[in-house]
């Protein structure tokens, strides 16, 4: 198996970052006699202070996604029928939530009890509307939403109809803020909810063939970040209301199946991986971000680089040529 860029951060965050290694550095200088406020021990020092902050930190979330409840919460996904919706539905199902699946596909395999499907077509508002309100009549209010459904039509530029930029736009954009709109205030009046929008990778950056679901994913991730902003500062809400972005890499879903990316920078992301990252997100009850694999955390830096060093990143890492197996629309509605 080949050994990716996630390989070795991983590797490096059990053994030089881990904060028992600061601790034993620090031990050590101290031993040797360097004076404990010259620099290099001072780093260590603080490496061990910030390092045991992040460790009590997480097992206090750990803590909190072991008490938490899914049995109580309503959670409505998007795009459930196929790919990342169909893992959270499986997730969800296990774990005994109640789950309304939207989907314009019918599910491929059985549905548990728990969940119900919804056919939907969210390239039509009016549809979104009213199946929306026939969720809440028959399960009640959506505490969990997740936004996750997704639709691709990978064409150049100069050969996008208008008709494929607002299909894309509807389905990757404008029902999510549908949704969020319609599932807010009910989460308001109820006191709590979480808002999850699946984004993407490539709503930090762009690439060829692509132009339409890069700038639909680019404006669901700053909508996302200002909603997450009027929940804490407008409604005043942000310990019981969270928002939580999601901007993956590639899945392997049919959504990207055809994409041909580098595998040491860009590795390929399965279903399950992703899908717990986000139920868990859920879980710990706060606002988060989940960026997986490790180089999707940097691509929000490479807007400041130089163009030349962004069209070498790009040709480095096959983003441009990845696209170029496509022949027809995928749609994960």
């Amino acid at each position: 198996m080949a050994v990716t860029l996630d390989d070795l951060v991983h590797l490096v965050k059990v053994s030089l970052l881990h904060y028992s290694t600061a601790a034993v550095a620090v031990i050590l200088c101290l031993y040797r006699g360097y004076a404990f406020l010259s620099p290099l021990p001072l780093c260590f020092t603080a490496a061990t202070l910030a390092l045991g902050y992040w460790e009590a930190r997480a097992r206090r979330l750990l803590r909190r996604r072991q008490a938490f409840r899914w049995s109580e919460e309503i959670v409505l996904v998007t795009g459930g029928s196929g790919g990342l919706g169909q893992q959270l539905v499986r997730t969800l199902a296990v774990r005994n939530a109640t789950v309304a699946s939207l989907d314009i596909s019918p599910p491929t395999d059985g549905l548990g009890s728990n969940v119900t499907h919804y056919t939907c077509d969210l390239t039509d508002p009016a549809a979104v509307e009213r199946t929306y309100r026939q969720v809440v009549a028959e399960l009640g209010a959506p505490t969990v939403l997740i936004n996750n459904a997704g639709i691709v039509r990978p064409r150049l530029v100069a050969e996008e109809s208008l008709d494929d930029l607002l299909i894309t736009f509807q389905v990757n954009f404008f029902a999510a803020v549908q949704l969020t709109k319609l599932a807010l205030p009910d989460m308001l009046k109820a006191g709590r909810g979480h808002l999850v929008n699946v984004s993407s990778v490539l709503g930090y950056t762009a690439a060829c063939r692509v132009a339409a679901y890069t700038s639909s994913k680019a404006a669901l991730s700053n909508y996302t970040d200002a909603l997450r902003q009027e929940v804490h500062t407008k409604y005043g809400a942000g310990d019981i209301i969270h928002v939580t972005l999601v901007a993956p890499g590639q899945l392997a879903t049919p959504l990207f199946e055809k994409a041909e990316l580098g595998t040491f920078l860009t590795p390929i992301l399965v279903p399950h991986e992703l899908s717990k990252a986000i139920l868990d997100a859920v879980a710990s009850e706060t606002d988060q971000q989940v960026k997986l694999p490790f180089y999707t955390t940097l691509l929000p830096f490479m807007s400041a680089l130089p163009i030349p060093v962004k069209q070498f990143l790009h040709r480095f890492s096959a983003a441009d040529t990845a696209m170029d197996g496509f022949a027809k629309t995928v749609d994960n509605i």
